[in-house]
């Protein structure tokens, strides 16, 4: 069911299916079973679909267990995952030195292994900290880093976003 669960993220995520997704996700994630990395996953997927319902609270405990079973697994992708996500509810509660601090651990770790996408998405993230602490210049340079990152990647959705974010 884990598995299944975070399969059906991106689906239920695009349609809108936030409620129904959590609801299910919860009774998947309270099955008994190991800490492994499908329930840091699932956990993940779970905690992304809470924080897009403003649930900073339970996004952020579904993060930190997803984070402690990356981490014992040495998974350096989840850990990053978690890590951004953790950025964007820093973000959503106007926590500037915390979203910086995630924004940072997740773009070390993207660069790290090579996933272009994830630290564009980190930089995005870096970007808007620094824009919302008045520091234009550095908001500016970094959303250009993010900008040829998501370029590199192909994903013209996100480039598009960046491009309204420069301006």
């Amino acid at each position: 069911p884990l598995r299944m669960c975070r399969a059906l993220f991106q689906f239920w995520r695009t349609r809108g299916y936030n409620t129904e997704a959590r609801a299910k996700l919860l009774r998947a994630l309270e099955r008994p079973g190991s800490r492994n990395p499908a329930r840091a996953r699932a956990l993940v997927a779970g905690a992304d679909l809470a924080e897009g319902q403003g649930d900073h609270a339970a996004a952020e405990a579904m993060f930190g267990e997803a984070l402690g079973i990356f981490e014992e697994h040495g998974d350096q992708a989840g850990v990053a995952e978690v890590a951004a996500g953790m950025a964007w509810i820093a973000v959503g509660r106007a926590d500037l030195t915390q979203t910086t601090a995630w924004a940072d651990r997740a773009l070390t770790l993207y660069r790290e292994i090579g996933d272009a996408r994830g630290a564009a998405v980190a930089l995005n993230q870096l970007a808007a900290a620094a824009f919302h602490r008045g520091e234009f210049d550095a908001a500016a340079r970094l959303w250009e880093e993010c900008l040829e990152g998501v370029a590199a990647a192909g994903d013209e959705h996100a480039r598009s976003v960046v491009l309204s974010n420069l301006g």
